[in-house]
């Protein structure tokens, strides 16, 4: 999450399907997330860096993913 810049992390959480208070709890117990939050944190790491490569900025490719999608009805990709 940290590699984000410009995307919040309320905003990732989110993205991911999770609270805040999810992560914050796996860690307490040290036990990782369940392998559904897990698996969304590389996912989205991944879209963002095709996004990079296309857009050609990260700037770019956060705002893009942070704003709405015509394909998905003007809702938000990251929504």
């Amino acid at each position: 999450m940290a590699s984000f810049r410009f995307i919040d992390r309320d905003t990732v959480l989110k993205a991911m399907g999770i609270s805040e208070r999810t992560p914050q709890r796996a860690k307490l117990a040290h036990r990782p997330l369940d392998s559904n939050a897990s698996d969304r944190l590389p996912r989205l790491a991944a879209v963002a860096e095709q996004a990079i490569e296309v857009l050609g900025s990260q700037e770019a490719a956060e705002r893009w993913l942070a704003g709405p999608a015509v394909g998905l009805e003007r809702s938000m990709v990251l929504a």
